[in-house]
């Protein structure tokens, strides 16, 4: 995940931009990078792991598996695939957090937010 804090900073700047609220933000399943890009705003917003996993399993519950594959994909890869791994997102979020000191260097160092913009999004968010 740390590879791709860029793009997450840019996540973070368009919630902090209020003309932009409420911001949909998606991909193909919900799993990967939007499972992870909620992840991280659940985090930053204080959430804990257990709320944090249950918002990421959530998508086994509510998404439809019949997305389209190529033909003749066997069903132990099509199941990896339209599944949700909630050992892979634990997984990276404790790497972001070890190498960036917690949640406040995630937040500052990782995501580009300073304490008054982690207030305006709690603020934004949580209101």
């Amino acid at each position: 995940m740390s590879d791709h804090l860029p793009v997450y900073r840019r996540l973070f700047a368009l919630l902090l931009e209020e003309a932009r609220r409420p911001l949909l933000f998606h991909c193909s399943a919900g799993e990967d990078r939007t499972g992870i890009g909620a992840a991280l705003i659940l985090t930053v917003l204080g959430a804990d792991r257990a709320t944090v996993l249950e918002d990421y399993l959530a998508t086994d519950r509510f998404w439809r598996r019949d997305h389209p594959l190529p033909p003749g994909v066997p069903r132990e890869a099509a199941d990896a695939i339209l599944a949700t791994h909630p050992a892979l997102l634990q997984e990276a979020l404790d790497a972001a957090l070890t190498r960036l000191g917690g949640v406040e260097g995630l937040a500052n160092d990782g995501l580009g937010l300073d304490a008054e913009s982690r207030e305006s999004l709690r603020d934004a968010m949580l209101a």
